[in-house]
């Protein structure tokens, strides 16, 4: 499997992760690029799902986790180990797909 890590920039981040456009907007202004939002792109190349959910599809193993928390912990490193993981919200992780 090729694992590529992507940098996003910070306006970028604190806006999909925050929704704070104010970076964006000066980032705009600095350079007088309009910038446009792929939606479907960003649909395509992240995705949200739950620790079981993970666990299903990279087959992560979990045997020497203590609880929920270790469990986290564990898929959280995974997926930062693969340059993956963006966030958790509400109880599911943000990733990027690989």
């Amino acid at each position: 499997m090729k694992t590529e890590t992507y940098s996003l920039p910070a306006y970028w981040a604190s806006y999909l992760i925050n929704g704070d456009s104010s970076g964006l907007e000066q980032y705009e202004e600095d350079t007088g690029e309009e910038l446009e939002l792929d939606v479907i792109a960003l649909c395509c190349d992240f995705a949200e799902a739950t620790d079981k959910e993970l666990l299903e599809y990279y087959n992560i193993d979990v045997s020497d986790c203590d609880g929920d928390d270790g469990t986290a912990d564990t898929i959280q490193e995974f997926l930062e180990d693969k340059g993956a993981y963006v966030s958790r919200v509400n109880g599911k992780f943000v990733y990027r797909q690989f």
